[in-house]
């Protein structure tokens, strides 16, 4: 009986408890029934109204249009005298706040107008100008009203364009180069000069064209590279800082090759030599005797420490003629660091050596072209011999053999000099002295018969 009530009381308890937490909830609407809501609401509506309304007064508060260009032109009769307008960056611009109504002022932009300057009557010659600026209205609104231009004026320079070209100069201090086992030609630049143009009152300024450059701290032994930016200098030597100036090049490219060196020594060479004459180093003197080398690395690595020169011709030596300067040739990327690019080679042992006038008589014809016909017209020719006397002494004309090459002479016609060699025999320490042509006649058909 008594525990009946106690349920009651408790479903009471659970059913009452929701419906309570639902009457306590508030409504949106009932904000507006708490005074600090609607007031706080009531401001910020104000403020927003007023914001709104402030913002779509174009009539009196400005819009800003950026990046207005500023363009200044000379009159003709300036430009005429090649006066020029400096100082304004050709992407120069300003912001103009324009009222009128919204359509319009929204509409703007900067290619709907440009500003200029006000007036340019007090611009006669050179000199620094302070101009006010003004808006030109170019594009199809016009119906507005200009409130400000930022800037509200530009300075300028007004001289004559100057153009004017400078040798770039190395500066006083370069890299040491190792000189004992390395050669450098020395500093070399990208190019050698460097041009100048501008206010000619700025370029008058300017004594050279160089820059800066940072040494190595030990003498190099392989190429360096670097660029440096070109610095403008005047005559005490400080440097020119113009924005009105303008390099072509602003920036040098700086090159210091290096290269190992080496001595080789220069040796003789012959030909035409005859088989019994042996020479020895006594038989002959060259000057120099040796020169420096330079060249890459993997390039000297691969040089003998012989140089051989130029071949000496026997054909032109004699009992007169023994002295000969030959050239000195190198391998590809070598550098003939001597003062000269001959040797004079000298034959020392001519001293046994004499000379005696023969006679050729007899030619033999060889390499005749097919479908030739030649003839040789010379039937003889005196020639000089040089050899040691006692070989020379018992040596007739009979010991000359006289041959004419034809190698080559295809489609020759008429009669035309070729050049004839002679040898001798019966000596092997004997030779011809000079060089000998004769006369041979060609014709298209060879004889068969």
């Amino acid at each position: 009986m008594n525990q009946e009530p106690k349920q009651d009381e408790i479903l009471r308890i659970l059913t009452e408890e929701p419906e309570k937490k639902k009457k306590q909830r508030i409504r949106p609407g009932d904000w507006f029934y708490n005074n600090r809501f609607v007031m706080v609401f009531s401001i910020v509506i104000s403020l927003a109204l007023w914001l709104l309304m402030a913002y779509n007064d174009t009539q009196r508060n400005p819009v800003i249009v950026s990046d207005v260009p500023i363009s200044v032109t000379l009159p003709e009769t300036l430009q005429q005298k090649e006066l020029k307008v400096y100082g304004l960056a050709s992407d120069a611009t300003a912001k103009v706040g324009v009222t009128g109504t919204p359509t319009i002022v929204y509409a703007l932009n900067s290619t709907n107008m440009e500003v200029v300057p006000e007036s340019l009557s007090e611009i006669s010659g050179p000199g620094n100008y302070n101009l006010k600026l003004k808006v030109n209205k170019t594009g199809a609104y016009s119906n507005y009203d200009v409130k400000s231009i930022s800037p509200s004026s530009i300075s300028v320079t007004v001289d004559y364009a100057a153009e004017k070209t400078f040798e770039i100069k190395l500066p006083s201090v370069m890299d040491q180069i190792n000189n004992d086992s390395y050669f450098s030609p020395g500093p070399t630049l990208s190019m050698e000069n460097v041009t100048v143009s501008g206010p000619k009152s700025e370029i008058d300024k300017i004594d050279h064209v160089s820059f800066n450059y940072t040494p190595s701290p030990s003498p190099l032994e392989e190429t360096k590279k670097t660029s440096a930016s070109l610095i403008l200098y005047d005559s005490d030597n400080k440097e020119i800082h113009s924005k009105l100036l303008s390099m072509s090049p602003s920036v040098v490219d700086i090159s210091v090759q290096v290269m190992p060196k080496k001595t080789v020594t220069l040796v003789p060479t012959f030909k035409n030599k005859p088989a019994g004459i042996t020479l020895s180093k006594d038989s002959y003197t060259v000057s120099p005797a040796t020169i420096e080398v330079a060249a890459p690395k993997n390039v000297l690595s691969k040089l003998s420490d012989t140089l051989e020169l130029a071949p000496v011709d026997f054909s032109q030596i004699s009992t007169t003629q023994y002295a000969f300067n030959q050239g000195i040739t190198l391998p590809t990327d070598c550098q003939n660091l001597s003062a000269s690019s001959t040797a004079k080679v000298t034959l020392n042992n001519l001293a046994n050596y004499t000379t005696k006038n023969l006679e050729v008589t007899n030619f033999t014809l060889t390499n005749i072209p097919t479908g030739t016909s030649a003839k040789i017209l010379t039937e003889k020719l005196e020639v000089m011999a040089v050899g040691p006397e006692a070989d020379l002494e018992s040596m007739t004309d009979s010991n000359l053999i006289a041959t004419v090459d034809l190698s080559g002479r295809e489609g020759s016609i008429g009669t035309i000099p070729v050049q004839v060699s002679v040898a001798v025999s019966g000596s092997n320490r004997s030779w011809i002295y000079g060089n000998y042509t004769v006369n041979v006649v060609f014709s298209g058909t060879a004889s068969t018969g």
